[in-house]
């Protein structure tokens, strides 16, 4: 892509509908990736041109959503750039990665901005906070309650890369009060906030709070399954909003076997806390359901490059049996070679956390869960 090709008639009539999407309340998640990728290119060295407009058009539309309240939005307009920027330069570029950096920043701002704003809201009981046009959220509604712990928690995980460890223990307290007092926390309805959980629960075994996780992995797992046992209700594997709807109220009569991909992922926990009570106790009882994981190439340059892109073309999508034994399970999860995967753990590690909850349908590669 040339660089004039990013003033072209075309990319700028797309900004504008996705602008006028915006204020009619009609955001596209994937219209505005599609832009971010068109403006960027496939390429793996974008110029500067590219990149800063990329910066301006994605400061200016989060600013729309803040306007209207809209901080989840907000938020995904950055994560959705950030990604893509990341993924269209080449890392040992620092000119361009300062462009990168400052976007990061106003990022975290944001999340910043938004706890001070709701702090007293989101530690109250009932969970009900009043927005800037005057209307009352409730971070009682699951994938609300689920987005703010996965926001507060990557944020928490940057300071504590950037070496603010008082202020990443005042995040993960925060965190900690909100899953204690708000119930829904209790109920993924979408199988897909599974990276919210995992980096929550990255984050509060980082930071030593491993009795704590324990404790929500168990109620988690707990509640999941009873709902299932007295209503037939599981999270749903898709974000279609009719497929959840279908999945929510049983309009369809034939389910099959429920399917997870958080499960497993609970189940990886437990081996790094050592969590065998609850291991033994759910694999049990779920171990007629369907567990998916997934597993990267042996070729780790290929794993890096498709874990950036969100491209899965050499990974291997499996349905999984757990082992009986618990040790056996533990020693399974310890060989995974973590070590292996260094460049991007040496160029700004916290972007990782941020990578699997841009792509659509994207799975959570539990092999990078570290500790």
């Amino acid at each position: 892509m040339t660089s004039l090709a990013i003033f072209t008639a075309s990319l700028q009539k797309s900004l504008a509908r996705i602008w006028l999407n915006l204020k009619s309340e009609k955001y596209d998640r994937r219209e505005w990736f599609n832009f971010v990728a068109k403006v960027l290119g496939s390429n793996r060295n974008a110029g500067n041109k590219p990149l800063l407009f990329v910066g301006l058009a994605t400061s200016f539309l989060a600013s729309e959503a803040r306007s209207q309240s809209e901080f989840l939005v907000a938020y995904d307009i950055f994560k959705i750039a950030l990604v893509r920027i990341w993924a269209a330069i080449d890392k040992l570029c620092e000119e361009k990665m300062v462009i990168f950096d400052q976007l990061h920043e106003e990022y975290c701002l944001l999340i910043e901005d938004f706890i001070e704003t709701h702090k007293d809201d989101l530690t109250r009981k009932e969970g009900l906070y009043h927005d800037d046009n005057g209307a009352v959220e409730s971070i009682l509604y699951p994938i609300r309650t689920f987005c703010v712990l996965g926001s507060l928690s990557y944020l928490a995980y940057f300071w504590g890369k950037k070496g603010k460890s008082e202020e990443e223990n005042q995040l993960v307290k925060l965190i900690e009060t909100i899953i204690c007092k708000n119930p829904s926390a209790l109920t993924p309805p979408l199988d897909s906030l599974r990276k919210d959980i995992a980096i929550t629960l990255t984050e509060l075994c980082k930071t030593q709070r491993k009795k704590f996780a324990e404790e929500w992995m168990e109620k988690l797992l707990e509640n999941l399954y009873q709902r299932y046992i007295r209503s037939g209700w599981w999270p749903s594997v898709s974000d279609e909003p009719q497929e959840v709807i279908e999945n929510t109220f049983h309009f369809s009569s034939d389910k099959g076997k429920p399917e997870s991909y958080l499960v497993p992922i609970l189940f990886r926990f437990c081996a790094k806390l050592g969590a065998k009570k609850i291991y033994d106790r759910y694999r049990v009882i779920l171990e007629d359901f369907r567990f998916l994981e997934f597993f990267p190439p042996e070729d780790i340059a290929i794993a890096e490059s498709e874990f950036i892109e969100g491209n899965l073309e050499h990974g291997t999508l499996i349905e999984r049996k757990f082992p009986q034994k618990f040790d056996d399970y533990c020693v399974k999860v310890c060989n995974i070679p973590l070590n292996k995967f260094s460049p991007i753990v040496q160029n700004r590690p916290y972007i990782l956390q941020m990578i699997t909850d841009v792509h659509l349908h994207y799975v959570f590669p539990e092999i990078y869960l570290d500790f």
